[in-house]
């Protein structure tokens, strides 16, 4: 299987909801890694930001952590996620739109 370039995943300005919400879904019939995630912070206090793979459950919790104020985090596994087609990176927040996000990752062609 062939992967294309690394890009962003994630829509342009995204910001992490209060309530679990899609960051990320990979194409139908298709695999997709990713490698990085960074999260920054553009809010006055701390944010708990939660990271999901392939559900929206503790179960699929892959990250979690208490970012401060105008900080910057970048969660790198050391293997990548590997999304099937159809399932998603999901996350959440303290307060909606005050964390932006990105996942850096590459697709199947």
């Amino acid at each position: 299987m062939a992967y294309g370039n690394f890009k962003s995943l994630a829509a342009a300005n995204f910001q992490l909801p209060s309530s679990v919400g899609t960051i990320y879904t990979a194409p139908i019939g298709k695999k997709a890694e990713i490698g990085t995630i960074i999260y920054h912070n553009t809010n006055t206090s701390a944010e708990t930001i939660k990271l999901y793979a392939r559900g929206t459950t503790t179960a699929h919790r892959r990250d979690c952590v208490v970012l401060q104020a105008n900080a910057t985090y970048e969660f790198s596994p050391k293997l990548p996620l590997v999304l099937n087609g159809g399932e998603t990176l999901s996350g959440e927040t303290t307060t909606a739109s005050k964390v932006n996000v990105e996942a850096i990752g590459r697709e199947e062609i």
